[in-house]
C-alpha cells in the first residue's frame, strides 16, 4: 500500500484505448478498449494480482534468501518491485512514468527504476521498464513482466514464427526442474490454453518470436509483442481461470537441484556504472473480445 496507505491511480487514453497504473507496484490496473475491460481484474480464487512488475529477481530464489555483505536478505518469489510504492515522473494524457530509486531493504544494492505507460495509433498499449545503475559497483538484478489478459475457451496463442523453444518446468515450490516438455506447440506456432496445459508450469526458453496472437479461430483478437534481450516467455494461468499471462522474463528461477542462489540465478544481469537494462511489450487490440 502507498506511503500513508494512500494508492495514486493514473489514466491514460486515446480515444478508443485506455489504461491505469497504481503507484503501487507501479502495476497496471486496466485496459480497456472501446468500454471493454482486456487486463485481468485479480480474484483471490485463482490469482489476485492483475500485472506486477518483477524485480529484482524473475522466479524463485531458493531457500528465499541470500548473504550479502555478512548479512543475510529475504527476497521472495519475483523480488519486491511488485510491492514497492513508485513516484510519478510524468502524467501525460497519452503517457505514464513511473519512478523508483530504493534504498531497499531486502536489496542492498543502489539502483532506479523506471516503469512507463503509454497509448498510441488508437489502439496499442506500451509498456516500458528500465534498470539503471548509478554508481560504479556492479548491480546483479533480472528483471520481467506479468500482465494477464482475459480470454475465451477455446481461443489459443499463435507465435510469429515457427518456434523449437525449450519449455522448461516448474515444480510446485516454482524452481525448474531438470528436462523440458517438447509437446507444447501445435504446428510449430500455436498454444493451446486448455486447462491440461495449465496443469504443469512452463517457461518457454529460446523463443523465436517476437510477438504473440490471441486467435479466436482464424481471427486475430489481440497481439502481444515483446522486445527482450534474454528469449523467455512465461504463458501461465491456473487451471479452469479465464486469464492467461504473457510474460516476458530477462531472467529465471531457480533451479530445483545443483547451484543456485542469489548469484548463481539463470539470466541474472550484472549491470555496470550507468549501464541499463530495459524490457518492452505493447498490446495492440484489433477486436471485441
Amino acid at each position: 500500500m502507498g506511503k500513508g496507505g494512500i494508492v495514486t491511480r493514473y489514466v491514460i487514453q486515446s480515444e478508443e484505448l485506455a489504461a491505469a497504473a497504481d503507484t503501487h507496484g507501479a502495476e497496471l490496473q486496466s485496459v480497456s478498449y472501446r468500454g471493454e475491460e482486456y487486463l485481468w481484474q485479480g480474484d483471490a480464487n485463482y490469482w489476485a494480482a492483475k500485472s506486477p512488475l518483477l524485480f529484482p529477481i524473475c522466479g524463485r530464489l531458493k531457500g528465499g534468501q541470500y548473504k550479502h555483505g555478512g548479512n543475510t536478505y529475504k527476497l521472495g518469489c519475483h523480488g519486491f518491485a511488485q510491492h514497492t510504492d513508485f513516484l510519478p515522473k510524468r502524467t501525460y494524457r497519452d503517457e505514464l512514468l513511473f519512478r523508483d530509486s530504493g534504498p531497499h531493504p531486502q536489496y542492498p544494492f543502489p539502483y532506479r527504476l523506471e516503469v512507463g505507460y503509454g497509448v498510441k495509433n488508437g489502439n496499442t498499449l506500451t509498456a516500458t521498464a528500465t534498470v539503471t545503475n548509478p554508481v560504479w559497483d556492479a548491480l546483479p538484478c533480472s528483471l520481467g513482466f506479468h500482465p494477464g489478459f482475459w480470454y475465451k475457451e477455446g481461443d489459443f496463442l499463435r507465435f510469429d514464427t515457427l518456434e523449437n523453444a525449450h519449455a522448461l518446468r516448474i515444480n510446485k515450490d516454482g524452481l525448474m526442474e531438470g528436462g523440458s516438455d517438447p509437446e507444447v506447440f501445435l504446428n510449430g506456432t500455436d498454444v493451446l490454453l486448455t486447462p491440461e496445459y495449465f496443469m504443469t508450469n512452463h517457461i518457454l526458453e529460446g523463443i523465436q518470436s517476437e510477438a504473440v496472437t490471441l486467435m479466436r479461430g482464424e481471427t486475430a483478437v489481440w497481439r502481444f509483442a515483446f522486445r527482450s534481450p534474454f528469449r523467455v516467455l512465461g504463458i501461465w494461468s491456473v487451471p479452469n481461470a479465464p486469464f492467461v499471462c504473457i510474460e516476458p522474463w530477462i531472467g529465471l528461477p531457480d533451479p530445483a537441484s545443483g547451484v543456485s542462489g542469489f548469484y548463481a540465478k539463470p539470466g541474472l544481469v550484472h549491470l555496470a556504472e550507468r549501464q541499463t537494462l530495459t524490457l518492452k511489450w505493447e498490446l495492440t487490440v484489433y477486436r471485441r473480445l
